[in-house]
């Protein structure tokens, strides 16, 4: 289905709360991500972006609310049956394996997937990465960021996910290495992954976002299109230095 289809969403949030100890970092939030699109989350550090993907890949249990995906309650199950439902999250930072080859990371992003599909699905993702075909051998932790950051993508998209969050892909990299990797992010979607993404450059995410939404203290303020929201007066001036 194409992004902005009709019918059920894929992803449904209501009402969703949750935080660390005393502190509410998600004060309610009401979300739905369809099938095929892609998702931008803006807004400034601290507004509760990183939780809100945390929340959804089941690392951060929900205080209350209600999270449907493909139908089914999911809220408040482990990571490991949540990506087993095709959720994956690539995390800030990256977070691969760095004393692991590139190949032993990919086989770790495959541990949920069926083993026949290995062969298929690594060459899929070193067409899409092709570095990551020549350094099959090499130490994670000896890779350049920008590799690191395809890595970390790949690895995520070894277990088949229908959904795939993003936490701030651009993070530390150098301009033309961004534009590499936002070229593949979209290139990603347009085969059908459905992505949320949750980025600092808020100029490139908009850019590439059917629909997007600006968070402020746990709590969705904006939404709209991502190119209404580059439009958007108030948008530019907090995010986009203008």
């Amino acid at each position: 289905m194409s992004a902005g289809a009709a019918g059920a969403p894929l992803l449904e949030v209501r009402g969703l709360r949750a935080g660390y100890g005393p502190i509410e970092a998600l004060r309610g939030i009401d979300l739905d991500v369809r099938a095929g699109e892609l998702l931008a989350l803006i807004g400034a550090n601290g507004a509760g972006k990183t939780t809100l993907l945390m929340t959804l890949s089941g690392v951060v249990r929900p205080w209350a609310g209600r999270i449907r995906y493909a139908g089914e309650e999911i809220g408040g199950l482990p990571p490991y049956r949540i990506m087993r439902r095709g959720i994956a999250q690539v995390p800030e930072g990256r977070r691969i394996f760095p004393q692991m080859t590139v190949r032993e990371n990919l086989r770790v992003g495959a541990a949920t997937a069926d083993p026949a599909h290995w062969q298929a699905d690594l060459a899929r993702v070193e067409a899409v990465f092709p570095v990551l075909a020549e350094r099959a051998g090499q130490a994670g932790g000896t890779l350049s960021g920008g590799e690191q950051q395809m890595l970390a993508i790949a690895r995520a998209l070894m277990s088949r996910p229908r959904l795939l969050l993003l936490d701030e892909p651009s993070l530390g990299l150098a301009p033309l290495v961004v534009k590499r990797i936002f070229g593949t992010i979209a290139a990603i979607n347009r085969e059908g992954t459905t992505i949320v993404l949750v980025e600092q450059n808020a100029y490139a995410a908009l850019q590439l976002a059917h629909r997007a939404c600006v968070l402020a203290t746990g709590e969705i303020v904006l939404r709209g299109t991502g190119r209404a929201l580059l439009d958007d007066a108030e948008v530019r001036r907090a995010y986009l230095g203008g």
